[in-house]
């Protein structure tokens, strides 16, 4: 589980060396470093590992899905643990001291095909290493980011992202195809090594933690609430059942790669575009509007279920999602520069997240049907629009 104006004059001088300031921060830099190489590595394997569960290890769609509930049940809990730890040790020692456990976790996925016992072990770590990692990422840039040019820096980041992961699907396709998951495995386990260096590098900042369920579970937060929960169904639908659905139609991991990487390039010029605009315009009205159009696509994708079809609404999600994900993530960390317990909000998303993922993934458990995930993944696209 996995991840933006063309105003000419002294406006566009501003925000011109406010990005060469936002570039000079050494520390920054190091962070960025960091993460555009865990991007990248995986990005050649994320998103294969359903796929990997299923054809590999030969487990059923509902042992999958449980595998991801687990996942996701231990990813809920270690928001509380993982804040109270990041408090204490800092958010970028957090990230280096969780990058040993994400190569451990997936040495452990490759090893599920000659022993699928280790599922729900493979399960536990995935959700552990996942709920400690983004808090720890979340906590870093929320504290680095300036907000008042927080949409365009979302985007820049996101574009980073997206654009360092378009080569990933395909190239780890055909290491697959080429050379089996054992070489994608080795090769994503180095690179994940590499990337902690840089985090070497830089000077921690360590926050105060104390969590109370009565200061964010509560009708001031329901908002919030509702928001976050809605993104954790469509980050299901998004992540883990169209990728098991595209699998159905093209059965070929080339061929999912090929078009994950195509989604990404536009995925890539809408975040842009999106990130800078939405500092003049609000970031509500792309929110609003790509959450709105989005949806539809998971109202009517199971019907969709050809090469064509499928491609078409690949590059059609790819498009409107990005309309709202820049702008809704500069929207979150607005929200959590507010709090004075940052770490609270942030466990308090993640918990709201778990929640709405979860919902898809048990919903789909106990009816192995593709089709109610998405009007569920499509229902919790709308929602975000009361965030």
């Amino acid at each position: 589980m996995r991840i933006f104006g063309h105003i000419y004059g002294n406006h566009l001088h501003a925000h011109h060396w406010h990005f060469i300031n936002f570039k000079a921060n050494k520390d920054l830099k190091q962070f960025y470093l960091s993460i555009v190489l865990r991007t990248f590595a995986l990005s050649l394997i994320a998103l294969f590992v359903p796929l990997y569960l299923i054809k590999e290890v030969g487990l059923s769609l509902s042992q999958v899905l449980f595998f991801y509930i687990i996942s996701v049940i231990v990813y809920v809990i270690s928001a509380i643990f993982g804040a109270l730890f990041c408090s204490k040790v800092g958010a970028r020692h957090m990230m280096v001291m969780i990058q040993p456990f994400y190569i451990l976790l997936y040495a452990l996925i490759y090893l599920m095909k000659f022993n699928p016992s280790l599922l729900i072990n493979v399960a536990v770590l995935s959700g552990f290493a996942d709920g400690f990692f983004w808090l720890s990422y979340h906590s870093i840039f929320v504290n680095s980011t300036d907000k008042n040019h927080r949409s365009e820096e979302v985007s820049i980041a996101n574009v980073m992202m997206i654009l360092i992961g378009i080569l990933g699907p395909i190239i780890g396709g055909l290491i697959v195809y080429y050379l089996g998951f054992l070489s994608l495995f080795v090769l994503v386990g180095c690179l994940l090594i590499i990337s902690a260096v840089p985090l070497y590098m830089t000077k921690d900042l360590n926050e105060r933690f104390k969590f109370n369920f009565g200061d964010v579970f509560n009708l001031k937060h329901f908002r919030d609430f509702l928001g976050f929960f809605g993104y954790g169904a469509f980050g299901i639908g998004e992540g883990i059942l169209w990728p098991l659905f595209l699998f159905l139609v093209l059965t070929n991991y080339v061929a999912i790669g090929g078009l994950a990487s195509l989604s990404g390039i536009l995925r890539a010029l809408v975040s842009y575009a999106t990130g800078r605009v939405s500092n003049k315009t609000g970031k509500k009205v792309f929110i609003n509007l790509g959450s709105i159009l989005n949806s539809l696509s998971w109202f009517f994708r199971y019907f969709f279920n050809t090469i064509a079809g499928v491609t078409l609404v690949s590059l059609y999600s790819g498009l409107m999602s990005m309309l709202f994900e820049g702008p809704f993530t500069a929207l979150v960390y607005d929200r959590v520069s507010y709090h004075k317990n940052k770490l609270e909000y942030l466990a308090f998303r993640q918990m709201a997240l778990g929640f709405g993922q979860l919902l898809v993934l048990v919903a789909v458990y106990y009816t192995l049907s593709y089709k109610l995930g998405f009007i569920l993944a499509g229902i919790g696209n709308l929602l975000i629009i009361l965030f």
